[in-house]
């Protein structure tokens, strides 16, 4: 203990023990968000639904995510893109749809 002016100031007890403490915390938070981080950013390509090309009647390669469905009410088929957007096409342009291998 340190006596400041009349009052007795008490120290904490191993306070070289609080601080690492304080930096087992930090590294322990730290390598929780390095972990978490990477795999947030990482597409799970093996749950894709699968990998479609749309050719057009012009030889466009149209490449899309899960197999495009035909609006028959609008004759457009919709599909979404490698880009996780939603598109459409007009039953009339497309020649083919086929499968790839991923």
């Amino acid at each position: 203990m340190n006596i400041v002016g009349e009052r007795r100031v008490q120290k904490p007890p191993f306070p070289h023990r609080l601080s690492a403490m304080k930096s087992l915390a930090r590294h322990a938070i730290t390598a929780a968000a390095l972990t978490l981080i990477p795999s947030c950013a990482i597409p799970n390509l093996s749950q894709s639904p699968g990998a479609y090309t749309i050719l057009t009647r012009d030889g466009r390669q149209v490449m899309c995510d899960g197999e495009p469905v035909l609006q028959e009410s609008t004759g457009y088929y919709r599909y979404r893109t490698p880009e996780k957007r939603d598109a459409v096409i007009r039953q009339d342009d497309v020649a083919s749809i086929q499968k790839r291998s991923v």
